[in-house]
């Protein structure tokens, strides 16, 4: 049964149901992402901090090693939250009015 049902989303009409499944997977991941991002900015910033510090030539290297330390980097992962559940809603509308 679970294979009919891959099956039925991933024939290659183009105006089938798959582009439907494609476009619920993927705003369910920026759902998260935005949600992360929003809600919870400081997991991404330290995580990005520790990797510098754990590999200080890529800390070099990279022009955003700096900027990612400072509180705009907060400002810039809300920014990118807030778009992410701007873009979902558009899926949905678009989605909506072709059903």
């Amino acid at each position: 049964m679970i294979l009919s049902f891959v099956a039925i989303f991933l024939r290659p009409d183009v105006a089938g149901p798959q582009k439907y499944m494609l476009g619920f997977v993927m705003g369910v991941y920026l759902l998260i992402a935005g949600f992360i991002c929003l809600v919870r900015p400081h997991i991404i910033q330290d995580h990005l901090v520790q990797g510098y510090a754990r590999h200080p030539k890529l800390a070099r290297l990279s022009p955003f090693s700096g900027f990612v330390r400072t509180g705009g980097y907060i400002v810039f992962l809300r920014l990118c939250g807030g778009l992410a559940w701007c873009i979902v809603g558009v899926l949905a509308y678009a989605f909506r009015t072709r059903l």
